[in-house]
C-alpha cells in the first residue's frame, strides 16, 4: 500500500481534486495556529466522500466533524514545536494494524535478499562497497 505525506494545504490544491472517493485521508494537526485550516481542509474532505481520521485536539470541532471522522486525540495543550514527537504515533499504528489485517510479515520476514544468506540485498549496508577517498 502505498503512502505518501502531504502538507496541508497543498491537499486543498491537489488531493481534493482526486476522482477515486474512498481514499483514506489521515489529517494531522498540533491544534495551534493550522487547527482552522485543518478543520475546513476536514470539512471539505468529508464533503466529497472520503474517508478521514484526524489526529488531532479535538476541542473546537464542530459537532459535525465530531460525528463524521475517526479521531486519534493528543494531548492538549500541545506546543507545535513538540507535536512531531506525538503526531506520528497514529499513522504508526495504522499501518502496524493494516499489516496485520493483510497478514503482512514484520520486515516482510526478512525475505528477499534481506539476509547475508539470501544474497545481500538491501541488508549490506556494512558489507557494500565505499567510497573510501573522498579528494577525487
Amino acid at each position: 500500500v502505498a503512502a505518501f505525506g502531504q502538507d496541508l494545504e497543498e491537499w486543498a490544491h491537489i488531493e481534493y481534486f482526486g476522482l477515486e472517493e474512498a481514499v483514506p485521508t489521515i489529517i494531522i494537526t498540533a491544534g495551534d495556529r493550522d487547527y482552522d485550516r485543518a478543520l475546513e481542509i476536514v470539512a471539505a474532505a468529508i464533503a466529497i466522500g472520503r474517508d478521514v481520521v484526524l489526529v488531532a485536539p479535538f476541542s473546537g470541532a464542530s459537532e459535525e466533524i465530531k460525528k463524521s471522522v475517526r479521531h486519534f486525540p493528543i494531548a492538549e495543550p500541545l506546543r507545535e514545536g513538540f507535536s512531531n514527537l506525538l503526531t506520528p504515533i497514529p499513522g504508526m499504528l495504522l499501518a502496524a494494524y493494516h499489516a496485520n489485517q493483510v497478514n503482512e510479515k514484520y520486515f516482510r520476514g526478512f525475505g528477499g535478499g534481506r539476509s547475508k544468506e539470501g544474497g545481500g540485498g538491501i541488508s549490506r549496508i556494512q558489507t557494500s562497497n565505499r567510497l573510501r577517498d573522498v579528494r577525487r
